[in-house]
């Protein structure tokens, strides 16, 4: 990501990253904020995130589609590892 932040970091150019869990971690969220990339990173399952998003889990009644359906959403969310920064 160094590398990408020092070049395109005062172009202008919008930086994004997009990743699963493995990168869920305080110090990259923290260096993804600081050098003005937009992110989405994969949180791996936790009980309070679950609660917070059960009502987008239910799909609706009727036969499965022949493909995966996959929604989007935002909100906010901070881990308590991220509360002590």
């Amino acid at each position: 990501m160094e590398p990408i932040a020092k070049r395109y970091g005062k172009t202008g150019v919008r930086m994004y990253f997009r990743t699963d869990a493995a990168f869920a971690k305080p110090e990259v969220y923290i260096y993804l904020e600081e050098h003005g990339f937009l992110f989405a990173i994969l949180l791996p399952a936790n009980y309070i995130l679950e609660q917070e998003i059960k009502h987008l889990l239910q799909r609706t009644e009727g036969e499965l589609p022949e493909k995966p359906v996959i929604h989007y959403r935002d909100f906010q969310y901070q881990t308590k590892s991220l509360r002590a920064h």
